[in-house]
């Protein structure tokens, strides 16, 4: 997370609106407000393949070895569309924390309609979404945050007395992602203003 995001200049409402969809994604699929949401159950009821880069055959030689072992840091997932429909590829090199954000980046940005600012086709008409400006990808990790740690679930965690560390274990991401959300949505100062007389 590094924080990148808090820094970003979001267009009017877009937060709000992104708790909004955090909300209306777990409400449809029945998941409680506080609790956490799998990403992969998103990803189906939003009929979006999602495959480990080992799963994916035909691959030249030497390709998985490549992207896993020895440069597994220079990508995370890849998003591919053919007869608009997507398959998310993830990097299986990967702790699933990382890959828990990085499956929900993806989504994130399907969800708010984002173009990519590189399109790559390949040889058999596959169109990869390789590349997003700047401005997508922190409206992309704002999403994918509130989608993992909605405000709810934020209240839910402070209320419990649970530290970052013990949140990230049950809501399965990172406690950078936690300390992140909590820095940056004011639910400790909402706490105690609530707490006042």
């Amino acid at each position: 997370m590094k924080g990148r995001s808090s820094r970003a200049l979001f267009r009017r409402g877009f937060k709000t609106w992104c708790e909004t969809v955090a909300t209306q994604k777990r409400r449809a699929l029945k998941v409680p407000l506080n609790a956490p949401l799998d990403p992969r159950l998103l990803a189906q009821e939003m009929r979006v393949a999602v495959r480990y880069i080992h799963e994916i055959p035909s691959l030249a030689p030497g390709t998985l070895e490549q992207l896993t072992v020895h440069d597994p840091d220079v990508w995370s997932a890849v998003t591919l569309c053919h007869n608009g429909r997507y398959l998310i590829v993830l990097n299986s090199a990967h702790p699933k924390t990382r890959e828990a954000n990085t499956l929900m980046h993806e989504l994130a940005h399907l969800i708010i309609g984002h173009k990519p600012a590189r399109l790559d086709i390949t040889n058999d008409g596959l169109m990869i979404l390789s590349s997003y400006d700047k401005q997508h990808e922190e409206e992309a990790t704002w999403l994918a945050a509130a989608l993992l740690l909605p405000r709810d679930a934020l209240l839910h965690i402070r209320r419990r007395g649970l530290t970052d560390q013990q949140a990230a274990r049950v809501y399965g991401c990172s406690v950078q992602l936690v300390t992140f959300r909590i820095q940056t949505t004011g639910v400790d100062l909402q706490l105690r203003r609530a707490r006042k007389p």
